[in-house]
């Protein structure tokens, strides 16, 4: 989730407490602090392949949730002579778990087991930047700053919504799949499984990705239209035996068979190169404000590129693209996981 959601958490948690720590410096920056905390894993060094890796894995787990807590109380009571170490943690702790929650609804997924196991674990729920999500909270900490009277009936109300807005989004997921795929059967579709993937403005718009057996289809689905089946577009499976075959010569390729959902991937030819282009449906956006706005032409988040020799197959060079910025290196200068 996107850090002034998380942010907003914490100021609304500082307003919800403040009655049961009066009088206690550095509440609203201690409680931003703790909200924050688990993203310092964004900060990997710049290695791509180490970031599919470690962001959202020890930092976002459970078992590390009570050490971060008691790191973060620990700097506070340092801080603040006065503050109750016992209280102290278990506001750090709530707030290092809403964290986890907040990450936990969205498609990226969230190694919660870390590291006793790399499964992402996901809601799919919520897409990475909600608008209406983070006005609701946003709102609810502008009612409880303007009426200190009702300040924590307020921030409760919007901490609430914290829970409320992905559960009820989830919810409305597994529905329209369902309408869905009885829709799909009744036109006499062959398909293996249909999934909802979060896309912007979620529930009112999902991804739809229909699983064909050697392709998938992708369509925007509108929640209004739950019984209608709208054609979308054809990918080519990124087949994992030649996920494989790339991941003997560079890791980063294994890493991005473990780290996809929805791998897709398309063949072309540059000049006397062969070009394999690997994409994640899941950051497919098919919206048409989100394209109007980046680019019909623009490559999704997370697409590796595979530039090989038409010869021999042999892989010369890869391409990652993270967070607006594209990586290149060579088989050479993979780092291993």
């Amino acid at each position: 989730m996107d850090p002034v959601t998380h942010a907003a958490t914490g100021l609304l948690a500082s307003q919800a407490v403040r009655r049961f720590l009066p009088g206690t410096r550095l509440l609203l920056p201690a409680c931003l602090a703790a909200a924050l905390f688990p993203d310092l894993d964004n900060f990997t060094g710049g290695d791509p392949e180490k970031y599919l890796i470690q962001h959202r894995a020890l930092s976002h787990a459970l078992t590390a949730a009570p050490v971060l807590a008691a790191l973060l109380a620990g700097t506070w009571k340092l801080l603040v002579r006065d503050v109750p170490l016992r209280k102290a943690w278990l506001l750090m702790l709530g707030l290092v778990l809403g964290h986890l929650w907040l990450d936990y609804v969205t498609s990226y997924g969230t190694q919660l087991l870390a590291p006793f196991s790399n499964t992402r674990f996901t809601l799919e729920s919520v897409f990475i930047v909600d608008p209406v999500f983070t006005a609701g909270l946003l709102l609810a900490a502008l009612a409880a700053w303007r009426l200190p009277g009702r300040r924590t009936s307020l921030a409760l109300a919007g901490l609430v919504w914290l829970l409320a807005y992905p559960l009820a989004s989830w919810s409305c997921r597994l529905v329209l799949e369902s309408r869905l795929e009885t829709a799909l059967r009744h036109e006499g579709r062959q398909f293996l499984s249909l999934r909802l993937s979060p896309e912007a403005f979620t529930p009112w718009y999902w991804k739809g990705v229909l699983d064909l057996g050697e392709t998938y289809e992708l369509s925007l689905i509108r929640f209004q239209d739950a019984d209608k089946t709208p054609s979308g577009t054809i990918y080519t499976k990124a087949d994992k035996g030649l996920l494989d075959g790339l991941g003997r010569e560079a890791d980063v390729f294994k890493t991005y068979e473990w780290f996809s959902r929805y791998p897709a991937v398309i063949r072309t030819l540059e000049g006397d190169h062969e070009t394999l282009i690997f994409q994640d449906l899941r950051f497919v956006s098919l919206h048409p404000l989100v394209r109007a706005v980046t680019g019909d032409g623009r490559e999704p988040f997370f697409t590796l590129t595979a530039v090989l020799d038409p010869r021999d197959g042999r892989l010369l060079e890869y391409r990652l693209r993270q967070g607006g910025v594209t990586f290149r290196s060579n088989p050479s200068t993979s780092a291993g996981r």
